[in-house]
């Protein structure tokens, strides 16, 4: 059923026994850990000995295994699961179902919506460093205003413009 293979990543295939997701390796390594405790295999070492991750393998397979047999023989007698069966169930179903980091967007459809609204909006993007005092004002204004940051600045300019047009447009050509 469950064959080791000593070219491929103990991990990728511990994981794959358990239906865990073999790029995050944490929780393979606790059950790798559990495995090597329970066999007295050295921790701490960084690569095993080809014999010994056998033996590790062949460990989870077994505990599967008895898993799986418990949990059958429990549902067909619907007895009461004995407390080391019930426990290894529950660290397994835990490993399973660990949620990662948060995402920002529920799916890829939502993510595509939201970068398609970034790419319409018009203006350019500025990086500006401000003193605290513009900075506060700025914040006030759009507060006032009830608008962006971006906003203020924007009719900042607008009104800026009116006031140095002879600057701005020195030769009384066309508004950009």
């Amino acid at each position: 059923m469950h064959e080791y293979d000593s070219k491929r990543s103990l991990v990728e295939q511990v994981a794959e026994l358990y239906g865990l997701n073999p790029k995050n390796g944490h929780p393979v390594a606790k059950l790798n850990k559990e495995a090597k405790e329970a066999l007295g295999i050295q921790q701490g070492r960084y690569v095993m000995k080809p014999d010994e991750a056998l033996s590790v393998w062949q460990w989870h397979v077994e505990k599967l295994s008895t898993l799986s047999a418990k949990t059958i023989s429990e549902l067909s007698t619907e007895s009461e699961p004995d407390q080391e069966s019930e426990l290894s169930a529950e660290i397994i179903d835990e490993l399973r179902t660990k949620p990662g980091r948060p995402r920002k967007y529920e799916n890829n459809a939502s993510r595509m919506k939201a970068y398609r609204a970034a790419q319409k909006r018009q203006g350019k993007a500025v990086l500006l460093t401000l003193d605290f005092t513009t900075h506060r004002h700025i914040k006030i204004l759009a507060k006032a205003w009830k608008c962006s940051a971006s906003e203020v600045i924007a009719r900042w300019g607008k009104e800026l413009e009116a006031k140095y047009e002879d600057i701005l447009y020195p030769e009384g050509g066309d508004h950009v």
